[in-house]
């Protein structure tokens, strides 16, 4: 296999890790409400807000998503936008009201540039493909969250809800080493 060819693969196994994770880290915790609100000595009512941080970073970060693109070059904003992934999700896991709001919060961030990067990645690694791993990125973001969600009860009824949280950071991890 040429070395091209190589890359093609490789960077074609990035988009859809990443394409996994630009939706889940949101739309799961709160099938965990009950669980995370026990954990933390709180109510479901004030954990709304688990739900709503990331939409305010998308509003505030997605429109100056592309200066870390033209500082830094697309591969190093990306791995900077699935740092936060990353960083984020481990922060949940330490199970704190403060832990989780940042946690949250980069998440937020991480996915509000990375929604910003993927077409240009695509773009520039796929020109004759962009409408396909357009596509195909969307695709694994709806399977993703779908999977996610699917998964979410049974495994947090037989391991703990914690494992979720788990998984949360291990699919983002990987998409960080990978890229």
């Amino acid at each position: 296999m040429s070395t091209l060819k190589r890359r093609g693969t490789w960077l074609l196994i990035v988009i859809i890790l990443i394409g996994f994770i630009m939706r889940s880290p949101i739309t799961t915790p709160p099938l965990l409400l009950s669980q995370l609100a026990n954990a933390l000595h709180t109510q479901q009512s004030q954990l709304g807000i688990l739900t709503t941080l990331p939409l305010v970073m998308f509003m505030l970060f997605s429109n100056f998503a592309s200066k870390p693109m033209l500082r830094f070059g697309l591969k190093k904003a990306l791995l900077l936008a699935l740092g936060c992934i990353v960083i984020g999700s481990a922060l949940r896991l330490v199970i704190t009201m403060p832990t989780m709001i940042l946690g949250t919060i980069l998440i937020g961030i991480g996915i509000a540039h990375i929604n910003v990067f993927m077409p240009s990645l695509v773009s520039a690694y796929f020109p004759n493909k962009i409408g396909l791993y357009t596509t195909l990125y969307s695709f694994t973001m709806i399977f993703g969250n779908m999977t996610f969600n699917l998964i979410t009860a049974p495994i947090s009824s037989r391991f703990g809800w914690q494992m979720i949280l788990l998984l949360l950071l291990i699919i983002p991890a990987i998409s960080f080493m990978a890229c």
